[in-house]
C-alpha cells in the first residue's frame, strides 16, 4: 500500500492515549485538548494496523457525529484512502477494514448490537451516556479474528454517567496516578487526565482557555481544570457524607410505608422502604431493585424482603392500577397489575400521585440540607443502590428542563417520590409512642413477663 501524509501531530496527551497499553482507557477532564480528534486517530490506527477489521466510533446522534468525529476524519485522512458512504456513515479503507460511525442514545439503542463482536469501541463524550447503555457495549467488545479488543473513550464531566465514569476510571486510579485491573473483566484500566494547556486549541484559539478562566466556579473546576469530584446537573443535592447513616433500629411506632415503581416486564422493580419519626424525618431503610420480575413475582420478591414489618400503605405506580394486560397472561385478562399483586398477598396498594413537579419538589425539600438544617430524607448505608442512582441523576436536557433526564436510572427516585407525596398527603406522623404500643414493644423486645405483669397481662 502507498504511504499517506495524515494531518495529526499529536500533542503530549494526545501521546499517552495513543501509546495505552491498557484494554480499556479513558481519555477525560478538561475541554479542548483534542480529546474527539485523538480518539478518532485511534480508530484509524487500528484500522490500518488490523486488514479488515471495524472499529465503531460512538455518539449520542449521527448530528454529533457529523459535527465532531466525521468532520476529524475527512479534515485529516487524505481521500485516497477511503471510501465514505454517507447514507451508512461508514469509511471503508484501502485494505478492507471500515470505520463505522454509530449513534446511540440510550440503552435501546445499545441493545440493537447485542450478539455482536465488536473488537474496538471508541466512545465520544462517555459521561453522557447511562451506566446501563455502556454495560451493553461493552458486552460486544470481543474479536473472533483474534485482534486484540480494545475499548477507548473521552469525556468531560458531567453527564447521566458521570458517577460510572468516576468509579470505573477516576478513584480506581487514584485519578491517573496508576492502572489496575478490572477483576470481573480481567481488564487493564487506565484514565489519562485531559489538559486544556496542552491541547489543540491553545494553538489555534489562544483566547480559548481566557473564556474557560471566565467560567462560573463550578464549570471552571470541570472544564479548566478537569475536577470530576464538582461539576454542574445533578438532579438532587444529595451528599453521602451528609443523607447516607448507618443501619438503625426502627422504633416499634414509627409509621412505616413503601414506595414502588414497577416497570414492564423486563423493565426494574424498584421498591423502598420508610420510616417516619415523629418530627416528620424519612429513614429509608430497605430497597429492592431486581429486573425480570412479571406482577405475581414482585409481589413474592417485595413480601419476602418485608418479613413481618407492619405497614401503612405501598405508594405505587398509578399505571399498576389500569386494566390492562401484561406479557404471560391471556390477551383477555381484565385485572390490573396492582389487583394482580393484592391477589398474590401483597396488601395495601396505594395509586400514588404522579405529579412530577409537585413530587420532585417534595423529595427535594426533604433532601434539603445546610448548616442549619439537617436533611428530612435520610438513607441507610444498606441501601447500596438508592445511593449510587442519587448521585447519577441529571436534568433534562432535551425536555422540561425541571424534570429529570429521559435516560437516567429513575426508578429508585420514582419510587420515593411516589413514597414522599402519599407521606405528606396521607396520616400525620405519630407524634409520640402511645401506652400500648410501648406496652407492645416492650414485651416484643425480651421483656415479656416483666413487660406482661406490669401491664397486667
Amino acid at each position: 500500500m502507498p504511504s499517506y501524509d495524515i494531518d495529526y501531530k499529536p500533542k503530549p496527551r494526545q501521546d499517552l492515549f495513543h501509546l495505552s497499553p491498557a484494554q480499556d482507557c479513558y481519555f477525560g477532564g478538561a475541554k479542548g485538548p483534542g480529546k474527539s480528534c485523538a480518539l478518532t486517530m485511534e480508530a484509524l490506527a487500528y484500522a490500518l494496523e488490523f486488514p479488515g477489521s471495524d472499529p465503531h466510533l460512538f455518539r449520542e446522534t449521527y448530528d454529533d457525529l457529523e459535527a465532531n468525529l466525521i468532520r476529524e476524519f475527512k479534515d485529516r485522512v487524505p481521500q485516497a484512502l477511503y471510501d465514505y458512504n454517507g447514507s451508512k456513515y461508514v469509511a471503508r479503507l484501502k485494505n478492507g477494514s471500515e470505520i463505522k460511525f454509530r449513534h446511540v442514545a440510550g440503552p435501546e439503542d445499545a441493545r440493537r448490537y447485542d450478539g455482536r463482536s465488536i473488537p474496538w469501541i471508541g466512545v465520544d463524550e462517555l459521561g453522557k451516556h447511562s451506566k446501563e447503555t455502556i454495560q451493553f457495549l461493552r458486552s460486544c467488545n470481543r474479536s473472533a479474528k483474534g485482534w486484540p479488543a480494545l475499548f477507548r473513550a473521552t469525556g468531560n464531566p458531567g453527564g447521566q454517567g458521570h458517577m460510572a465514569v468516576v468509579e470505573r476510571y477516576i478513584r480506581p486510579t487514584d485519578y491517573g496516578k496508576k492502572t489496575y485491573i478490572d477483576p470481573i473483566t480481567g481488564q487493564t484500566v487506565q484514565f489519562i487526565p485531559a489538559n486544556v494547556y496542552d491541547g489543540v486549541l491553545t494553538d489555534k484559539d489562544p483566547m480559548y482557555v481566557k473564556r474557560l478562566e471566565n467560567l462560573p466556579e463550578k464549570e471552571k473546576q470541570a472544564f479548566l481544570y478537569g475536577n470530576y469530584d464538582i461539576f454542574e446537573g445533578l438532579f438532587f443535592d444529595f451528599d453521602p457524607s451528609v443523607h447516607v447513616i448507618d443501619d438503625i433500629e426502627i422504633p416499634s411506632w414509627w409509621p412505616r410505608y413503601i414506595g414502588l415503581d414497577w416497570g414492564f416486564y423486563p423493565g426494574y422493580l424498584a421498591v423502598v422502604w420508610v420510616a417516619v419519626d415523629g418530627a416528620g424525618k424519612h429513614y429509608q431503610y430497605r430497597e429492592l431493585y431486581v429486573q425480570k420480575h412479571n406482577p405475581e413475582q414482585a409481589a413474592d420478591a417485595i413480601m419476602e424482603r418485608n418479613g413481618t414489618d407492619a405497614y401503612m400503605a405501598v405508594y405505587s405506580s398509578p399505571d399498576m392500577f389500569k386494566a390492562s394486560q401484561y406479557p404471560g397472561k391471556d390477551d383477555y385478562s381484565p385485572y390490573s397489575i396492582a389487583n394482580i399483586m393484592e391477589q398474590r398477598g401483597l396488601y395495601g396498594l396505594v395509586k400514588a400521585n404522579n405529579d412530577r413537579a409537585s413530587g420532585w419538589a417534595r423529595f427535594k425539600q426533604l433532601l434539603y440540607f445546610d448548616k442549619n438544617h439537617e436533611p428530612q430524607y435520610v438513607i441507610t448505608k444498606n441501601c447500596t443502590e438508592t445511593i449510587r442512582v442519587m448521585q447519577e441523576c441529571i436534568y433534562s436536557t432535551k425536555g422540561n428542563p425541571e424534570d429529570m433526564d429521559a435516560y437516567c436510572e429513575d426508578h429508585l427516585p420514582e419510587a420515593a417520590r411516589y413514597l414522599c407525596m402519599g407521606t405528606s398527603e396521607g396520616t400525620p406522623p405519630v407524634a409520640e409512642q402511645t401506652a400500648v404500643e410501648k406496652m407492645i414493644e416492650e414485651i416484643t423486645m425480651g421483656n415479656s413477663l416483666e413487660g406482661a405483669e406490669h401491664y397486667g397481662i
